[in-house]
């Protein structure tokens, strides 16, 4: 696999400051893949989003505490007899709870989830019992106008009631989560005993018959080499008039199976990308 230039780890780094860890590993694979920074920036926002808010500032790790003396692990679990509280906490849930029409347990295990949520990422600024009743305010709003403010907000979604309009749309975002897996495994793969980058055209040894070959996975899901490209011809696809003909001669609008090696002829013939941007 090709190793970044020091340009693209520097903007990597200098990016990596308003986006998570998710967002710029996606990124990084990518750029190795031998997409540009800024094609692999909007692949990521489109596949992932997730930009980097104060409220997501890693906590410090004085803050990093797991589990709790009062509570046991899984009570608040979707099925969980709900957490224990002091009685200042539970007569303000229990305030809270009239009035949204929610029951006492969910604002329990919401509330649970905040003061351990705390150990990971939080706002500056504020304290473990303030970020816990934040969320429950939060869950409380999502409940009774049917989405979040904020729509990245689905940690919750398994104590909404069945039919929630918020549950439902939240779908969306588990199958983009689907996806953003899913394109990490197709990145890499293995082929005939040994690892190999999928997706990534490289130039065949002197004397092949094809001047090009790429790895990629067939429809039923085995990993398979395409090889392209006359080894005696040029790509003179600097020249329009060239590039115009060759792209209407092999119909290369219609072409969009990875498998077929008129695709990868037609990817040698974009206009926006040279031949050796595409073998970095």
């Amino acid at each position: 696999m090709a190793s970044l230039t020091q340009r693209q780890k520097d903007l990597l780094s200098k990016h990596s400051r308003h986006h998570t860890k998710k967002h710029m590993d996606l990124m990084k694979k990518l750029m190795l893949r031998g997409i540009s920074f800024s094609d692999a920036h909007k692949m990521a926002m489109k596949m992932v989003g997730e930009r980097r808010k104060l409220a997501q500032t890693p906590a410090p790790p004085r803050d990093r505490i797991k589990g709790s003396k009062r509570n046991k692990p899984g009570v608040a679990a979707t099925r969980g007899k709900g957490p224990k509280y002091s009685k200042t906490v539970t007569d303000s849930l229990a305030d809270k709870a009239k009035s949204s029409g929610i029951s006492l347990s969910k604002l329990k295990k919401v509330y649970a989830r905040g003061l351990g949520a705390f150990s990971t990422s939080h706002r500056p600024g504020m304290g473990r019992n303030q970020w816990a009743m934040g969320r429950v305010n939060a869950f409380i709003r999502m409940y009774k106008s049917g989405r979040p403010k904020n729509k990245a907000y689905t940690s919750d979604n398994d104590l909404l009631p069945s039919g929630h309009p918020w549950k439902v749309k939240s779908k969306k975002k588990e199958m983009l989560e689907e996806l953003y897996t899913e394109v990490l495994t197709m990145l890499e793969a293995e082929y005939k005993g040994r690892k190999v980058t999928l997706m990534k055209p490289f130039r065949l040894p002197k004397g092949s018959k094809k001047k090009f070959g790429v790895y990629v996975k067939s429809k039923k899901d085995n990993v398979i080499m395409v090889k392209f490209g006359d080894p005696n011809m040029e790509i003179k696809r600097d020249d329009p008039e060239r590039r115009k003909s060759f792209r209407a001669r092999h119909m290369c609008d219609s072409a969009t199976d990875v498998t077929t090696p008129r695709y990868w002829s037609c990817k040698m013939w974009e206009p926006r990308k040279s031949v050796s941007d595409l073998l970095k």
